[in-house]
Formats: structure tokens, sequence, C-alpha cells
């Protein structure tokens, strides 16, 4: 998409630099991430890279920018390589480590000491941080998204009085964990989240398995584009050039001009990876725009970003629609991929219509939740065949336990007494 607004800001950054100069730098680090990425991850859609390429570079300039959003790296269930991303993030990340059973004290003293240059901290399994009494550590995750977040403590001095003391707690954080409900709205809404699926046999053929010893020089490389890239920003900024960058991080949000006119935090998680896209040019203006709009209109009509409960969400109202207990897998998948939304009452939200759902896909979506193909008879084509399908039964626990409110009690008694 490109409005008039935004080919003016193309031309407000292509100024021409020797060598392609900083932006170059830029556009060759951001390659090289994504093509490495890809090599070992199945992203749930095209607009994940986007974002987690372009959070990468963020990391490097985050002394200069307003807010850092929380890269969300989450599933509804183990298995669907969600570590390996965060594994990886962080590594290509500024001073990336990764951070597991820390403290509130450590963690925010660690940070205080890098906030005038932020280092980048990966956190894994975050779901447990909201499970019992953990609002130190939460609070402090939530405050340092911005640049002058504070994390305010009292301690004994050394003359054995209690003083407050404050703590810069500014930084970059990836996370990832198991997102069933549990992870706080505050974070949700610091945060892009990119909702990773359980990979199918196709899938698993086509990536290579990451091995930290085996892939790290790859990883370096990657790293080493993106250092490059930061120490010619460090030379502009070291002989008074004033960057492209920085006067486009200082015009957003109020040149930010983005479809529907979102303001506030939904728009301020964005400006940073938006400011480096109109910086580096190329397509990945156009790229971050798409990928906003489509996490925009995800959260507006799903409040989440998990297609795996989608589906469930779609099969729910496929029994719906077709009034019996057992329904074939062509026919929901038909009624999912369809356009006739009139036909299909209800079936309009899904993600998946736009998807390559096949037999075999769906199968593997769904087994980690329990549920697995059975050979039935079902009413097909005018006549009763013997087809492989699912049985209404089977969901029922599921839709209670990951989607409970399509299972009120007028849901579940038309459903029911139809089935």
């Amino acid at each position: 998409m490109r409005t008039q607004d935004h080919v003016a800001v193309q031309r407000f950054v292509a100024v021409p630099r020797e060598g392609g100069g900083p932006p170059g730098l830029l556009a060759r680090a951001l390659q090289a991430a994504e093509e490495t990425l890809g090599r070992f991850v199945v992203w749930p859609h095209e607009h994940a890279a986007t974002v987690v390429c372009l959070w990468i570079a963020h990391t490097y300039v985050a002394k200069a920018v307003n807010a850092s959003p929380r890269l969300l790296i989450n599933s509804a269930l183990p298995g669907s390589g969600k570590t390996v991303v965060l594994k990886l993030v962080t590594a290509m990340s500024k001073d990336g480590r990764m951070v597991a059973g820390t403290s509130p004290s450590a963690l925010f003293r660690g940070l205080d000491a890098k906030a005038d240059d932020p280092a980048t901290l990966g956190i894994d399994e975050v779901d447990n941080l909201f499970k019992g009494d953990t609002s130190a550590l939460v609070s402090l995750i939530n405050a340092g998204w911005e640049r002058d977040g504070i994390h305010q403590v009292s301690e004994v001095s050394s003359d054995g009085n209690w003083e407050s003391r404050e703590f810069r707690v500014f930084a970059p954080l990836a996370l990832s964990g198991i997102d069933n409900g549990t992870i706080a709205g505050p974070l949700m809404s610091r945060s892009i989240a990119v909702t990773m699926m359980p990979i199918s046999p196709e899938d698993a053929d086509r990536i290579v398995p990451y091995r930290d010893r085996a892939d790290k020089a790859r990883i370096e490389e990657v790293r080493d584009h993106f250092r490059a890239w930061r120490a010619a920003m460090d030379e502009d900024w070291g002989h008074g050039y004033r960057s492209e960058l920085l006067d486009l991080i200082d015009r957003y949000p109020k040149d930010l001009n983005l479809p529907g006119g979102h303001h506030g935090r939904s728009t301020q998680r964005w400006e940073v990876l938006i400011a480096l896209a109109d910086y580096v040019g190329g397509e990945w203006p156009s790229r971050v725009r798409e990928a906003f709009e489509f996490y925009t209109e995800m959260e507006n009509d799903f409040r989440v970003e998990d297609p795996g409960i989608e589906l469930l969400r779609a099969i729910f109202h496929v029994f719906k629609f077709y009034g019996r207990d057992k329904v074939a897998t062509k026919e929901i998948i038909t009624a999912i991929r369809s356009y006739e939304t009139i036909e299909f009452p209800g079936l309009d939200v899904t993600p998946w219509r736009d998807w390559d759902l096949t037999e075999r896909r769906m199968s593997y979506i769904l087994r980690p939740y329990g549920i697995r193909p059975k050979q039935m008879r079902v009413p097909y084509g005018g006549s009763s065949r013997n087809l492989r399908g699912y049985e209404y039964q089977d969901f029922l626990p599921v839709w209670g336990n990951f989607v409970p409110d399509l299972m009120s009690e007028t849901a579940t008694s038309a459903i029911g007494a139809t089935a």
C-alpha cells in the first residue's frame, strides 16, 4: 500500500550515500536475517518474518527510540518452535542474552547498568511469570518498554536506614511462552505477537533443525551485518551527522499516517518498525504497513493472534451449520475456505480462508489438542459415504478449555440438541 504520504516519506529518506551508506548496510542485514531465519523457522504467515527482522534491527538503535515493543513468540501448545525462534532472535540482536530463572532484583540492576545503550534480553516460558506472586517482575517488564521507564525499590542503605532507589529498566525484550489465556493484558498491549504453530511433515522436510554449535558461525555472520550498520551509524553520530532514521523517529507519530487512524499504544508499538522500514526503503515500507494492517485486523476481530484457536472456532461453526454430530473433513475445508459467507454463516471471521488448508495440515494442527480424524459414514453429495471426518463430542472438552466463550448455555444446547 503506497499512499501519497508514504511516497513523501520515501523521498525524505532517499539521501544518496556512498555504497548505500547506513541504509544500504541495514538492507543487507535485514536480508541476511530473513534468509537465515527462513532456514530454521516455519512462519505462521508472511508478516511474521517482516516483524521479527525489523524488531531485531531496532535493538541496535534502541538508545534512540521512544518505545521498544515487546516481541512475544507464543503458541497455544508446546512443540511449535517458539523457543528456537527466541534463541535465534536473541542471538541476532544487539548484546542479546537469554535469561532463565531470574529475579526482579538481578534483572532491574542489570538493565540499569546498560540503560544508556540497552542490551537485548530473551526470556523463555514467560507464561510462568503470571502464575503466583510475580507482580514485581511483571511490572518491571511492562514499565521498561518506554525510554523513561523507571522501577523504584526500597533498600537498606549503608547506615541501616531505608531509602528509595530508582533503576532505569528500558530495554528490548523478546519473550516466549504458552498463551492459553494466562498472559496478562498489559503485556499483550505492549507486544507484537508471533503465534507459532505445530510443524507439518512437509514443513519439517523443508527446514533445517537449528543446532547452537553447528550454526553458530551462520548466526554470527548475520549479527556482523547489523553491527556494521550500527558502526556506520555511530560514525555519523560522532561526526555530528543527523541521521535520516533519527529524523523519522522524531517525526513519528505526528506524521505517521496509517490506515484506520489508529493511535495510542496500538500504534506506538509499531512506530520504530515503520521508521526503520521507511529509512531502509525498498520493499520494506509496504511490507511493514501490510503487516500492521494484518495485525490490526486480527486484533480487532479476534483479540488474539492465534490461528490454531481460530480453527477450533471455525469448526464449531461448521458443526452448527451442518447440524449433525459427524462431519467429513472435506466438508469442513469446503466451508472454511469458501467465500460464500451467506451460505456458511459465522465463518466470515476465520483467518484460515486465505490459507492453504488441506486435510493433512488440519490433522496435524488438531492432533496436539487430542483430536484425530476417523472413518465414518456421513451424508455427502446426495448419498451416504464412508469418509474421514470428525465427531462433535471429541471437540467438546477442547472448546471448553480453549474457547469457553463459544460454550455458552445457548450455543451448547443448540448444537447438542441438533447432534
